[in-house]
This record gives C-alpha cells, structure tokens and sequence, in this order.
C-alpha cells in the first residue's frame, strides 16, 4: 500500500508539472496554471506580440499576449510544443495569458 501511494504522489506530481492543455484553458479561467500546446504561429506587431495556438489567429484555441520587451526571440516557439506560466484570462472568447511567468519549450 506504501508503494502504491509514492506512486500515486509521484504521477499526481509529473501531470501537475506537465500542465494543462489550451484547450482545457477555458475551464481555468482566473487561475495560475501552466498551458501546453502547439504553436502555430508567432505575430510580432510594433509593441505586442502575439503567441497563437493549436490554429492561426482568428481560430486559435489559446493566446500568450506579451505587451512588453524581454522575451527575446519569440519566433523560435513556432512549429513547437510551448507550455507557458501565468493566470489564464479571456478576450472575447479566446483563454490568453497575459505577460506569462515564463515561457518555455517542452
């Protein structure tokens, strides 16, 4: 029984750290989660870019919204499976994470 509950513990703990998928992130609203999926594109614009998930802006199922410098290249997540750190909101219909935590590829 000992051994069955470290187990237990231990795939509770790896599916916590693998996070959630975007399309789960709409019944994660005002939470800190992190979201994993498929990029599929990255649209730079003059002092935001837009990181788009699973589709191509107007049909993706999940936005990373950065409004700030210090990322870097962000083109490097496109074609990548991307999981990003921070409390999911909505615009319009669309589940977003503004300025995440951290975003990394998985």
């Amino acid at each position: 029984m000992k051994n069955k509950l470290i187990f237990s513990t231990l795939l509770l703990s790896s599916t916590a750290q693998a996070g959630i998928s975007t399309v789960d992130a709409e019944h994660h609203i005002g939470e800190f989660q992190t979201v994993c999926g498929y990029v599929a594109d990255v649209v730079p614009g003059r002092h935001q870019t837009f990181i788009n998930f699973d589709r191509n802006y107007p049909n993706q199922t999940f936005t990373v919204y950065i409004n700030q410098n210090g990322y870097g290249n962000l083109h490097k997540f496109k074609s990548k499976h991307v999981c990003a750190d921070g409390v999911i909101t909505r615009y319009k219909t669309t589940p977003e994470i503004v300025n995440p935590d951290s975003i990394y590829i998985q």
